[in-house]
């Protein structure tokens, strides 16, 4: 009999997140909905594995013929009789199974090698950014913060900040992840928020003036906690920083990477995320607020009213994080919302509006 795996679909359009049971058959996986028929067909020539590492994380499965479809395997078992099967998709070495990559990276001459890596530096940034250890990530994201935030007070209310603190407790609980949050609050006018890597989330003083409900606050907390899971910051920043941090983390050269960053400054943080990674923080951080028990339509919220004010923004400090507003992505987080309680009571969110005084 054929093994069966349990897992999650993603069409990658919408944030909807669908169980399904995954079979592994000589040319493939096929993928079977609630009603146990099957609806998909994943040829091995098609699939793309990542995320094996670490072990902390879940397995990805992506379908190079269907752009953005993906599968969240929890169990890595799956991997054994998928190598059996097609043995060209095991990783080898930190490049993957692409030996024209490992070929350019030891040395078939300077010259192809930087020529290759300037031409796949964003295909790159994955596979680069998995390699960073957790532990220089929480260093490089205190730095990037910090120096981000060194010209800005922070605010301190000691109420507020308890509240916000179990909030984030709440959400960090639902999911298996190896990050140490550190929420805190800045006290600049825009409505807007940022992660950076390492668990590094800043929310502005702004976006809580402008929320209408603490679940507001908590749906744009889930989504950036949710990029930080996702990697989406450290992706991004080895995008926005080239071949030179790349050759940093192959070589193992933290103090190269502070280096770095302290170049780059706050340019590191004015950075984009793509249209996949904004729909897989919608979808994990609604996943949190359903864990959590926290209403989903807060997001939904912020969402909506983001999107009204498209373009009005422009002008907001260059080292916030892009977080292209849209109706689509109102309307994809609505379809999937679930019920939930508020995400503080009337006293937290009362001192959390006066953290800044």
């Amino acid at each position: 009999m054929a093994p069966t795996y349990a897992g999650h679909y993603n069409d990658g359009r919408t944030a909807a997140r669908i169980e399904v049971r995954i079979v592994v058959t000589n040319d493939g996986l096929d993928l079977y909905g609630a009603d146990d028929r099957r609806f998909a067909s994943w040829s091995f020539d098609d699939l793309t594995v990542s995320g094996e590492r670490p072990r902390s994380q879940p397995l990805r499965l992506t379908n190079e013929s269907q752009a953005g479809a993906r599968l969240t395997v929890e169990d890595k078992s799956i991997l054994r009789p998928i190598y059996a099967l097609a043995p060209q998709l095991r990783a080898q070495g930190p490049f993957g199974a692409r030996p024209w990559l490992r070929v350019a990276a030891w040395g078939v001459g300077i010259g192809a090698a930087v020529a290759t890596l300037i031409f796949v530096v964003p295909r790159l940034a994955e596979p680069v950014a998995a390699l960073v250890p957790v532990e220089w990530e929480e260093v490089l994201g205190k730095e990037i913060v910090d120096s981000a935030l060194s010209e800005h007070d922070v605010c301190t209310g000691a109420a507020g900040t308890r509240a916000l603190a179990r909030l984030s407790d709440r959400l960090a609980a639902t999911v298996t992840s190896p990050y140490d949050f550190t929420v805190r609050v800045a006290d600049i006018g825009e409505s807007n928020a940022f992660a950076a890597p390492g668990g590094q989330v800043v929310l502005l003083r702004g976006l809580i003036d402008a929320a209408g409900s603490p679940d507001e606050v908590a749906g744009v907390l889930a989504h950036e906690m949710a990029h930080v899971i996702e990697r989406h910051p450290t992706e991004s920043i080895v995008r926005a920083a080239g071949i030179a941090l790349m050759f940093q983390i192959l070589i193992g050269d933290l103090s190269g990477l502070l280096a770095l960053v302290a170049e780059f400054g706050e340019g590191l943080l004015n950075l984009s995320y793509s249209r996949g990674d904004e729909a897989e923080a919608d979808e994990l951080g609604v996943a949190m607020l359903e864990g959590a028990a926290i209403r989903t339509d807060g997001l939904v919220a912020f969402l909506s009213r983001a999107a009204d004010e498209e373009g009005a923004l422009g002008g907001a400090l260059a080292f916030l994080s892009s977080h292209p507003p849209s109706r689509e992505r109102a309307e994809a987080v609505l379809a999937t919302a679930g019920r939930g309680g508020s995400a503080m009571s009337a006293s937290e969110w009362t001192a959390l509006g006066s953290i800044c005084d």
